[in-house]
């Protein structure tokens, strides 16, 4: 009967530790999560809202209103393609031009009319800086790509203006010519998704 009343009292007791076990790993798990905000599945209605992290809202393709947000807040804010790049990767988010200027890395909020759908994260051709608009600021953003080994543009694909695989002097030459003399459009191959076998060779590779 002792040995029962022992054997009992050893089994509550690693019963007890287990459970504190799993309460601490369930706690751990929750102060690592990360931040929950409303992610509204429709642009104009409350019926499809859930409360998710950031990465999960960009994977069913909602519009993230930002942490602790409300559920009764989807269809009452204005909402634009938010084109984040970090380190090469370029992601697409549908939220407010507040909260895209918040995301880590190069953001740029494409206005409120645009989509992520719809090629939103698409520079235009020769559009270096993705200010949208193909200007003196891309020829200066060129020059100093090439001889200053400055920032690299959104996609680099946009700096090969005269087509012909390279980035060097002679694009800025072209986009002067296009913007100035009425020459021939930009032509960036490289955001034409037919061009399978184009490959863009940099002249940058001393500045990594």
């Amino acid at each position: 009967m002792q040995i029962k009343n022992h054997n009992s009292v050893l089994l509550t007791s690693v019963l007890l530790v287990g459970l504190l076990l799993i309460s601490t790993t369930a706690l751990y798990a929750d102060d690592t999560r990360a931040p929950l905000g409303a992610c509204c599945m429709g642009m104009d209605t409350q019926d499809q809202c859930l409360y998710l992290e950031e990465d999960e809202c960009i994977m069913f393709e909602g519009f993230w209103l930002g942490e602790d947000s409300n559920c009764d807040d989807c269809g009452t804010e204005d909402y634009g393609a938010c084109c984040i790049k970090l380190n090469d990767n370029i992601t697409c988010l549908m939220t407010t031009p507040e909260i895209c200027a918040t995301q880590l890395g190069w953001t740029v909020f494409r206005g409120y009319d645009t989509d992520c759908q719809e090629g939103g994260c698409i520079p235009d051709c020769g559009d270096l800086n993705f200010d949208g608009g193909v200007n003196i600021l891309d020829v200066l953003y060129s020059i100093s790509l090439i001889y200053k080994c400055g920032p690299r543009p959104f996609m680099e694909e946009t700096a090969d203006v005269d087509g012909n695989g390279y980035i060097s002097i002679l694009d800025a030459l072209y986009l002067i010519v296009a913007i100035y003399r009425d020459g021939p459009d930009p032509i960036c191959p490289g955001l034409q998704p037919t061009r399978c076998d184009y490959q863009l060779i940099t002249t940058t590779r001393d500045c990594e």
